[in-house]
């Protein structure tokens, strides 16, 4: 057994191209991390302990630049338009002076539905309550050295969502996701005087994914599957907090945290 605990801050701006509300976006940033594993059983082997330890705060800082194609019509929440892009993230600084980073092709697509639990709400309202069925992709590959703690991950917060944070690693990756979020509750209720929940909903998903030593053979390797059922809590549309439960074959798993997955 081992504890793998990680301390990240990440900072970007974004900038449409060329004029505000334009479809081709741009986006520069930086992210500091700390991860540190460790191992906390007395039964652990010498080899799987020396392995985790050698990986204790492998990197510290990212610099990180993106360029996509960008319809949706809200970053946050979107309920229709599709996105089609490329990321790098590269660490700043490596032991020995040593180059790689991590190349990441995206693309995800929101379409409206008609509404189950409500009838749509008001054309008038600034945020309607909108079913909507959703698909992401992302395809992730290794270039240069890296350190472990870095490349490419499946399972945990964002990608298949009943395995423990990174449950799969190698050089490359893959994950595609659908999703359908339906608004059970559409008026939501108050939690405070300050405080609302605009609306309820609920999310049922279903995930595939594999990884391997390259961006071809991660194709050809064994497909781990996840599905599972997530809450949803809108405090606004550029906020939305989110609970998930997932099964599969490793058992069941949950997580929590702001903003959807893809």
């Amino acid at each position: 057994l081992y504890t793998d605990e990680i301390f990240s801050l990440d900072v970007r701006l974004q900038m449409a191209i060329p004029e505000p509300g334009a479809n081709l976006v741009g986006s520069l940033g930086l992210r500091a991390e700390i991860q540190g594993l460790s191992t906390d059983a007395f039964d652990s082997s010498v080899l799987f302990r020396d392995f985790i330890e050698s990986g204790d705060v492998e990197q510290v800082g990212f610099l990180i630049a993106g360029l996509r194609w960008d319809t949706r019509d809200s970053q946050r929440s979107p309920y229709s338009g599709f996105e089609l892009g490329a990321l790098v993230d590269a660490p700043l600084v490596q032991r020995e002076g040593k180059l790689g980073a991590v190349f990441t092709l995206l693309g995800s697509a929101a379409f409206g539905l008609p509404p189950i639990f409500h009838d749509g709400g008001d054309n008038q309202e600034e945020n309607p309550p909108t079913d909507t069925l959703n698909f992401g992709f992302t395809h992730r590959m290794k270039a240069g050295h890296l350190p472990f703690t870095a490349l490419p991950t499946l399972g945990g917060l964002e990608t298949l969502r009943a395995y423990q944070e990174g449950r799969f690693r190698d050089d490359a990756s893959w994950h595609a996701s659908v999703e359908h979020r339906v608004w059970v509750i559409p008026r939501g209720f108050a939690i405070t005087p300050s405080i609302r929940v605009e609306r309820v909903g609920l999310a049922p998903f279903f995930e595939a994914g594999s990884v391997g030593g390259n961006g071809i053979d991660v194709f050809e390797n064994e497909v781990r599957f996840s599905y599972g059922v997530g809450l949803r809590l809108l405090l606004e549309r550029a906020a939305p907090f989110r609970v998930d439960i997932g099964w599969s074959k490793d058992g069941v798993n949950w997580s929590a945290g702001f903003g959807y997955t893809f």
